[in-house]
């Protein structure tokens, strides 16, 4: 499992730089893959980490920022 961990990291990290460059779709896009990544390898703090990360990316792109 520690190439999925390691793999939903990565995912997750890109997916923050991409909520600080103000690019919700591309954050979006990262945090569903590491949500599919965590949920494919039965991770449950990493999905409920993910599904939040997705939530706050939702909220930053529903705000106009």
């Amino acid at each position: 499992m520690g190439g999925a961990l390691t793999r939903w990291r990565i995912l997750i990290g890109l997916g923050r730089i991409a909520e600080a460059e103000r690019d919700a779709g591309q954050a979006r896009l990262r945090y569903r893959q590491a949500l599919a990544t965590a949920r494919a390898y039965g991770d449950r703090p990493a999905v409920a980490a993910s599904a939040e990360a997705l939530a706050a990316v939702a909220a930053f792109d529903a705000a106009g920022r």
